[in-house]
């Protein structure tokens, strides 16, 4: 380039402001023109004790300015609009959510028709017990004979003359025996 950069594009290049061909070809100027080097560290150096006469200089407003920001922000109330977003805030939106998925998962079904799960007496578990328990550990009682779930082994007593409970020969077995 053999022209010199003008201080408007001297200035844009300082600010970032030029287009990425153009700050090329500024940033190749800058490294072989003096000239052009200096007004850009002239350029740099004003933007340097601006900002440190800006950072310097507090500026205060008068009492009653300030006054009337606080009164204007105290008077002014939330939009419908505002308060619901209010409401999608991540520290309550999260945990509602989950809450409601509890809900929905321990309370309601998953399908609209669900039909419960058949549920087993625990007395026929121990109707069952009793008996496997007498055949396996007396072993002279026969097959046949089942222990009331209210009796055990114990209050059964020798061999019985008439049975205590079901008969086995009565139901479809559910065990094999050894």
């Amino acid at each position: 380039m053999t022209q010199h950069l003008s201080i408007d594009t001297i200035t844009d290049y300082v600010h970032s402001e030029l287009a990425a061909g153009e700050d090329a070809l500024a940033h190749e100027h800058l490294q072989h023109c003096a000239d052009c080097r200096a007004a850009y560290d002239a350029e740099v150096r004003i933007g340097e004790v601006l900002r440190r006469a800006l950072a310097a200089e507090e500026v205060e407003l008068p009492a009653i300015v300030k006054a009337r920001i606080w009164e204007e922000i105290r008077a002014a109330r939330p939009s419908a609009w505002a308060v619901a977003a209010g409401w999608f805030r991540p520290a309550f939106a999260i945990p509602a959510v989950i809450a409601l998925a509890l809900c929905a998962f321990f309370v309601h079904p998953l399908a609209p028709n669900a039909v419960a799960a058949p549920m087993v007496d625990a007395s026929y578990y121990l109707e069952e017990h009793a008996a496997e328990q007498t055949q396996t550990s007396l072993g002279g009682r026969s097959s046949s004979t089942v222990l009331d779930a209210t009796q055990t082994v114990s209050d059964a007593g020798p061999e019985p003359s008439e049975p205590l409970g079901i008969a086995a020969d009565d139901a479809a077995p559910l065990y094999a025996l050894p």
